[in-house]
C-alpha cells in the first residue's frame, strides 16, 4: 500500500512537470544593444519573452509591437534619431497595436521623436514601471482605445505647448481607451499631464487603492492628484467625451495666508477642520484658527453639511504665540476680576503638619516591620 501511494505521487509530480516546464522553456531573453538587434529580436520573439538593452540606442523610425513582450531598458535610453524615415501615420517610437499586443516597458528612458513616445493602439496593453518620456513632438503617451497601465511614470516637457497622456480614439478603433493608476505619475509641468481629446468617446478611468497618484472627475475637468488629494493638474473634458473615473469629486478651494490651495473630496461627503489643515503645509509656528465662507472672516463654515459643490474656504492663519498671549491677557484680567474674592484666612501651617506626621508613621511602621523580619 505504501509503495502505491508513493508511486502515485511520483507520477504526479512527473505530470506537474511536463505541464510546467513548456511555460517555463518557453519565455526566452535576448540581449540587445543597437537598432538593428532590437528590431530583430522584437520579430523573432515568442509571446512573453523579454528584451534587454545592453546600451544606449537610436532608433529611425517607430518601433511596432503585436505581441506580449517585455523590454527591459536597464536605465538605458532610447533615442529618435535626427533622420526618421518613416512616412507613415504611426509616428510613435513604441506602439502597441491591437488586442493581441501586451507591452511592458520596465527601467527604460524615451527621447525625441515626431510625434508620441509610447502608443497603445485598439485594444493593446502598455505597462510602464520606471520610464522617463521626454522631448516628443505631440505628446508622451497616447492612449488610442487601448489600456495604459501607469506603475512609475515621469514626463518631461513634450508637446508645443505641453502634452502629457493623451486619451483618444482614431476613426477605425473600435476599443475603449482606459487608464488604471497604480503607482506614481510625476511631470515636469503641470499643464494638460492627462488630456482627453474631442474623439475620445467613452473613457475609463481606474484607480487602485494604493496608487499615489490619482485621475479623477470633477464635472467637466480630469484632475491628477497626489496621495494627499491635492490637485496637481486640471484639463478640460470636451463635451463630446464622457469619462468615468470611480467617485465623482468635489473641489475644496482653500484660500489662506496670501496662498491658494484645491483639494478633491468625493462629492456628498463631510469633510474636517482638522483634515484640511493637515493638507495646507503651514510653517512651524502657524496654525489655523477658524475656515469662513467669506474672505472678511465673518460666517464660519458648516463642517456638518455634506460638500454638495465645488467651495471655496478662507482659512484664518494665526502665530501660536499670539495665541498664546492672548490666552495670557484674558487669564490676567480674570485673574484682577477674581482677586477680591480672596480667602482671608491666615494661613496656620497645620495641614502641612498633618501631611509630614503621616509620611513619618508609615516610615517608622516599614522600618520595625523590616527589622523583625531580618531578625527571623
Amino acid at each position: 500500500m505504501k509503495n502505491t501511494k508513493k508511486l502515485l505521487i511520483a507520477l504526479l509530480a512527473v505530470v506537474v512537470a511536463l505541464i510546467v516546464m513548456p511555460n517555463v522553456s518557453k519565455a526566452a531573453t535576448v540581449e540587445v544593444n543597437d537598432e538593428t538587434s532590437l528590431r530583430e529580436a522584437i520579430a523573432t520573439a515568442q509571446s512573453g519573452d523579454t528584451i534587454s538593452l545592453a546600451a544606449d540606442i537610436t532608433v529611425s523610425g517607430p518601433i511596432v509591437v503585436e505581441k506580449g513582450l517585455t523590454i527591459n531598458g536597464n536605465g538605458h535610453t532610447v533615442t529618435g534619431s535626427d533622420s526618421w524615415t518613416s512616412t507613415s501615420g504611426n509616428q510613435t517610437m513604441f506602439a502597441a497595436q491591437l488586442s493581441g499586443a501586451h507591452l511592458t516597458l520596465n527601467n527604460i528612458k524615451l527621447n525625441k521623436g515626431p510625434k508620441y513616445g509610447v502608443q497603445t493602439y485598439n485594444g493593446a496593453y502598455v505597462a510602464l514601471n520606471n520610464v522617463t518620456i521626454s522631448d516628443f513632438n505631440y505628446g508622451g503617451v497616447l492612449v488610442n482605445g487601448g489600456t495604459l497601465y501607469v506603475q512609475y511614470l515621469t514626463l518631461g516637457q513634450n508637446g508645443a505647448t505641453y502634452n502629457g497622456i493623451e486619451i483618444d480614439r482614431g476613426v477605425n478603433v473600435t476599443s475603449e481607451p482606459t487608464i488604471i493608476m497604480n503607482g506614481t505619475l510625476s511631470s515636469t509641468s503641470k499643464k494638460d499631464v492627462v488630456y482627453v481629446a474631442e474623439n475620445a468617446g467613452t473613457v475609463k478611468i481606474e484607480n487602485k487603492s494604493m496608487t499615489n497618484n490619482q485621475i479623477v472627475v470633477s464635472g467637466d475637468q480630469l484632475m491628477v492628484t497626489d496621495r494627499n488629494n491635492s490637485v496637481l493638474s486640471v484639463s478640460s473634458i470636451p463635451d463630446s467625451a464622457t469619462v468615468t473615473a470611480g467617485a465623482v469629486k468635489a473641489v475644496l478651494t482653500v484660500v489662506y495666508d496670501g496662498n491658494s490651495k484645491d483639494i478633491l473630496v468625493n462629492l456628498g461627503n463631510t469633510v474636517t477642520a482638522d483634515y484640511i489643515e493637515s493638507q495646507l503645509g503651514l510653517a512651524k509656528g502657524y496654525t489655523v484658527e477658524g475656515f469662513y465662507t467669506d474672505k472678511d472672516y465673518t460666517s464660519k463654515f458648516d463642517f456638518s453639511k455634506a460638500i454638495s459643490a465645488d467651495t471655496t474656504l478662507y482659512a484664518k492663519v494665526t502665530e501660536e504665540q499670539k495665541q498664546a498671549e492672548n490666552t495670557t491677557t484674558e487669564n490676567v484680567v480674570e485673574t484682577e476680576e477674581n482677586e477680591g474674592e480672596k480667602d482671608e484666612t491666615p494661613k496656620t501651617g497645620v495641614a502641612n503638619y498633618v501631611g509630614i506626621a503621616a509620611l513619618i508613621i508609615v516610615a517608622s511602621v516599614a522600618t520595625i516591620y523590616f527589622i523583625r523580619k531580618n531578625r527571623i
